[in-house]
């Protein structure tokens, strides 16, 4: 993962703990929780860096990992390389020292974390040779919560992760048997850096279905438009959806035509809402046969009543207004065309085109004002 999206996974999160803290009129409750099945936690992050080891020389000690955002208290784990038979441990693990001294692993993260988890196993030497493994996880607020799992078969124990929205600072592996020597493999974090603010609380959840893109909050907070994105296909239409904060329902499904629907917002008198559609699905070599434009929706007929056409690109992505309402600048992300363009949103016209030049930035997503 590159340093670039580990900070837009932050944003992401932190962004939506604070669209619905403004929904529910109150903050957001960080929720934890353990997973004992690999498939399960990354069904859950929607990033993550992975350590297999195998990069790593047989019986080399290990200070830090993911350039320093892993630490470790010293002594320093080593690296051992072996395998335990299909389907479990092969090739590099981490092991924690002194050795064959039931030693936990210690991991000190230099910044919070959203999630940790990794396969565990025992190498049978510990007396009972059927070992408990735990995973044991402290957040940024000081709070601890685990997660164990008992030895099966071949050495493996299994799979133990956790995640937190608090952010989690470190995470001990623990082994419970006498004389047992913890191994660990595969293991992933995934990225949220700061921590949420304390004392929140989840108090609806509101199921919209589809593939939802991206929301903006009316100017009154009466309402909240979620962009649903269709299953890129090149016929594929997305929609808009109102929902009602104050009963946090879904009250109407606005229809687009065909294209990949991204970021909108909002006029300050909140009279019409522009979205960026897009002809590139952004993420699949699909290319729909809508326009790359912008649709205005009119908020009192809920109706798209104008589209506006892009300048020759193929990606609209990322669109902020002025302040006042006057301009709408929205990004457009193509081979043949990358830059924005500035709209007059009292004709709903392209005024400006200002595209970037070789090595000024390619393939430009968000904007901000």
């Amino acid at each position: 993962m590159t340093a670039t999206s580990w900070n837009l996974e932050r944003k992401r999160i932190a962004g939506l703990a604070l669209v619905l803290a403004a929904l529910t009129g109150s903050e957001i409750e960080a929720q934890e929780a353990t997973y004992q099945s690999r498939t399960a936690f990354e069904d859950v992050v929607t990033s993550q860096i992975e350590e297999d080891f195998d990069g790593f020389g047989s019986g080399q000690k290990v200070s830090q990992l993911f350039g320093g955002l892993v630490t470790f208290d010293v002594p320093n784990p080593t690296v051992f390389f072996g395998g335990w038979g299909a389907g479990a441990f092969s090739g590099g693990g981490l092991i924690p020292e002194p050795r064959f001294n039931s030693a936990p692993l210690v991991l000190d993260f230099t910044e919070p974390v959203f999630g940790v988890g990794a396969d565990t196993f025992d190498d049978f030497d510990g007396n009972p040779k059927a070992a408990v493994i735990t995973l044991v996880l402290e957040t940024a607020k000081g709070d601890t919560f685990s997660v164990s799992e008992t030895q099966s078969s071949n050495g493996y124990t299994g799979f133990l992760g956790g995640t937190s929205c608090d952010g989690i600072v470190r995470a001990e592996f623990q082994i419970n048997n006498v004389g047992g020597n913890l191994e660990i493999d595969n293991l992933l974090v995934s990225g949220q850096g700061n921590p949420l603010p304390s004392g929140l609380t989840v108090t609806d959840t509101i199921a919209v279905g589809g593939e939802p893109m991206h929301m903006a909050l009316s100017p009154d907070r009466s309402a909240l438009y979620v962009v649903n994105s269709p299953t890129p296909t090149p016929n594929g239409s997305g929609s808009v959806l109102v929902v009602d904060t104050a009963t946090n329902s879904i009250v109407t499904e606005i229809p687009l035509g065909p294209g990949f629907p991204f970021e909108l917002a909002f006029t300050p008198d909140g009279k019409r809402v522009y979205l960026a559609v897009s002809k590139f699905s952004g993420s699949l070599p699909t290319t729909s046969t809508g326009a790359n434009r912008v649709d205005v929706i009119d908020t009192t007929t809920q109706s798209v009543i104008a589209s506006i056409p892009g300048s020759g690109g193929l990606g609209y992505f990322g669109l902020a207004m002025a302040p006042d309402g006057s301009r709408v600048y929205v990004t457009d992300r193509s081979n043949n065309f990358n830059g924005v363009d500035v709209i007059d949103t009292s004709s709903n016209t392209i005024v400006k085109s200002i595209k970037f030049g070789s090595g000024l930035g390619t393939e430009p997503v968000g904007i901000a004002i």
